[in-house]
Formats: structure tokens, sequence, C-alpha cells
């Protein structure tokens, strides 16, 4: 199933702000900003330090008159929370309708963003890591009773083992039933990857082996497949399963055998494919790399590398087109159930949504909190309410 290429960049502006600006070279001082500006033509120019209103916010990717509700939720959605880059796709019976791009792609509000920006997707890459594990399953490579300490030859250790570690199995892990409750244990062990790696006496921050290593001594929270407690660890050890299975990276995987437009997100800027966006967070939090230096909490505050990956909202509908937010296989045609999933972490929320009416929905965003303290999971209400108002869907985008 190879994805269809995202379409080439278009950019769109409903209202054009008062510095608009068509030059080959001019430095120009304007709302008391001193920018030099290269071969722009209709450029939006907006401080940083201003509001964000629904006109100012730049729009990129081709539009499509019958799905303007789509632009309107959206830029009404970031405006109101002083969101500053998003991207949305929206499919329908397999077919893309929208692939669009909102705000900026750099904190400085110079550039649009491009719809085919990569995001992290932060809790929205587990219905992926599900699929990749249940492929392998249907193609007879994994069983989904297989117990994954020991197939992964994770060593039970400490004083006193807990012996149910070795019972946990591979669809309990899928289904969130491992014996893990982060709120009964008092902490995520993902996000505790410089606790973990002074106790392992190695260098921070610890990676997913080695939590699984530490995890080893200590003891579950419940007997495996007695109840439901979401795990990030959990997940972590499926994309373990997955390297191990096929010998190459998880996010090599989903490239080469999914054929998913992804890469792996890094914590510094300098690292990252050009095409992710940058990721606003007002929170500081000590570095996992170096644990003594303050660092804005998305760049460097958790274990980036061992666990983020990244994505374009294109990527994601057409996963959605061929996989069930499950982790099932979606047949052609195949409608009338409703699943949605939210991904946040610091400098991300995310949304996935596949409606009953075979209407699939990704939208990303570079930041999850601030100061209006309006809340983010709205979003599916917002675009709900879009997508109800369609009188006539496009043949196509």
């Amino acid at each position: 199933m190879t994805p269809a290429a995202d379409k080439p960049t278009t950019i769109t502006t409903r209202k054009r702000r008062p510095c608009l600006i068509a030059a080959v070279a001019i430095v120009l001082l304007c709302g008391g900003l001193l920018l030099l500006i290269l071969n722009q033509a209709d450029f939006i120019l907006l401080d940083p330090a201003q509001p964000l209103t629904p006109s100012s916010i730049p729009i990129t990717g081709d539009a499509v008159s019958e799905l303007e509700a789509f632009d309107n939720a959206m830029t009404g959605y970031m405006g109101a929370r002083g969101i500053r880059a998003g991207a949305l796709a929206v499919s329908r019976n397999g077919v893309l309708m929208l692939l669009r791009g909102y705000g900026w792609q750099d904190p400085g509000l110079t550039t649009p963003i491009r719809p085919d920006t990569l995001f992290r997707l932060a809790s929205v890459d587990k219905p992926i890591t599900a699929a990749a594990v249940k492929r392998l399953i249907d193609q007879g490579r994994l069983q989904p009773d297989t117990r994954v300490f020991p197939f992964l030859g994770i060593t039970l250790t400490g004083p006193a083992p807990d012996a149910r570690l070795n019972e946990i199995t591979i669809r309990q892990l899928l289904d969130h039933q491992a014996g893990w409750d982060n709120a009964q244990a008092g902490f995520d062990p993902v996000f505790a990857v410089v606790e973990i790696a002074r106790d392992l006496n190695i260098p921070s921050p610890a990676e997913t082996a080695d939590i699984a290593r530490y995890m080893a001594s200590k003891p579950l929270q419940y007997a495996p497949g007695s109840k439901t407690a979401y795990a990030n660890f959990g997940y972590a050890l499926l994309r373990l399963i997955v390297e191990q299975v096929r010998g190459q990276s998880f996010v090599q995987y989903l490239q080469q055998q999914m054929e998913l437009d992804v890469d792996r997100s890094h914590a510094f800027v300098k690292d990252r494919n050009p095409r992710e966006a940058w990721y606003a967070d007002p929170k500081l939090c000590f570095s996992v790399y170096a644990p003594s230096q303050r660092v804005p909490c998305a760049d460097g505050g958790f274990a980036v590398e061992s666990r983020a990956i990244a994505a374009s909202a294109g990527t994601l509908v057409r996963f959605l087109d061929h996989y069930w937010i499950s982790g099932d296989t979606r047949l052609p045609g195949q409608n009338g159930y409703v699943y949605w999933f939210f991904g946040s972490m610091p400098g991300t929320f995310t949304f996935v949504y596949q409606r009953p009416d075979g209407v699939n929905i990704a939208a990303l965003f570079n930041q999850r909190t601030d100061a209006s303290g309006l809340p983010y999971d709205a979003i599916k209400d917002v675009l709900d309410a879009a997508a109800d108002s369609i009188g006539t869907w496009p043949e196509g985008p």
C-alpha cells in the first residue's frame, strides 16, 4: 500500500496583514520588527508577541471551497489558543480530500508551514505500533500469546523478582493489561529515564532496553490480564519486539515495510528532519541529556529519540484508510465504526479520528497548553461540526 505523495505547497491567505512584501532583497522596518526578506511574495508578517487571530493565520496547501468549514474550524481553534503551527488532513472513503498547513514553520513566524510538515505524534503512534505488531501476527511471525520477557531475553532481577513478569503476553501489551499501573506505582518509566539511568549507573537518558532491564526488578501492580491500565511502557516493549523480529529499527520498519512517511524525531533542532515542525511549551525541565541544566521541556526535557515518531497529517489519514485505530487491518469500503485517539506531550497535541461515514481526520499541533485554559480535546467536537456541515463532498482534492 504505497501512500500517495503530498501535493505541492500553495499559500492561501484570507486577509492580508499590514506588512505584505514582494522584493528580491529588502531590509524593512515594520511594526517594530527589522527583517531581511529575500524573494518573498505575499509574505505575512506577524509579531510573535502579538495576539493571534484566526484571520492572521496563513494557510498552505490546495484550497477546496466545499471544505472551507475545516479551514474555519482549524483557524478558530488555533486562534483561541494561540497555536502557531498546525496541520490537517481529511480523507473520505479512501480518497484524500484536504491537506492543509496552518501557521508558521519557525518560531520567528517568518515562513508559512507546509501541509506535509512532520509533527511528533505522541501517543498517536500507538495505533501505528499496534498495526505493526498485528501485521507481524497476521504474517505468522508473532503469536499474540507469546511471552514478552522471555522472547526479548529479559532476565528477572532483584532480591524478590515478580515471577508474573514472565507471564506477560503480546496480547496483554496491546490491550494495556500487562500489570503496570502508573498511578499505583507513582511513576511512568518512559518519563523517568534520568532516575533509571542513575539507578543502573549508565549515562542518561536510559533507552527502552535499559528501562526494560530496570523494570525486570520491579513488581507489577496487578496480575496480567486482570484489569486495564494505560501504560506507555507496554508499547515501548512492542516496538522492541518489532525490531527484534525484523532486525531493523522500528522507524525503518514503518518506512520500508508499511511504506509510511515517518521519521524519528530528535530532542535538538539541529538533528531533526528539515520538514519537522518546531515545538512550543511554556515550561522548563531538567535536561535528560545534561540533568543539571534546564531546557525547554519540548527540546530535551524527555528522551525523544527513544520514543518520538514524527509524521505528517497526510500520512496519518492514509494510515487510517488502511488500518483501524485498534491496529486491525481495514478493508476497502469498510465503514460504520467510530474510533478516535489523542496524543499529548510537551510541545505536541495530536488527534486522529475515524468517523462512521468513511471520513478520516488527522489534526496535529505544536503545543498542548496555553494561558487561555481552553481544553485541547475540544478539537474532536470542532472538527465533527465542520464535517457535519459539509453538504456536498467534492470528488477529490
